[in-house]
């Protein structure tokens, strides 16, 4: 991770995109590396979608180096990007 790597979360959760940057901000109390940390993830974003469908076309569409798919059913899905 460098200052200016960017992660994006996609998820159709309101409760994970409310909940996770309270548990970000805990965790990098915690950390090494805090500064750089959180210069990364002031280029990052936790999008919230209403269906996996506009999830994997905004995904397929902003086209990621590198794209992790956490999903019970990811094995169909990786087969749409």
């Amino acid at each position: 991770m460098s200052p200016d790597s960017q992660s994006i979360l996609l998820t159709g959760s309101a409760s994970l995109a409310d909940a996770l940057p309270g548990v970000i901000e805990q965790m990098l109390s915690t950390l090494p590396r805090t500064d750089m940390m959180r210069k990364s993830l002031a280029h990052s974003r936790i999008i919230r979608f209403d269906s996996v469908d506009d999830i994997m076309d905004f995904a397929n569409h902003y086209g990621p180096e590198h794209l992790i798919i956490n999903h019970r059913d990811a094995g169909s899905l990786a087969g749409r990007v």
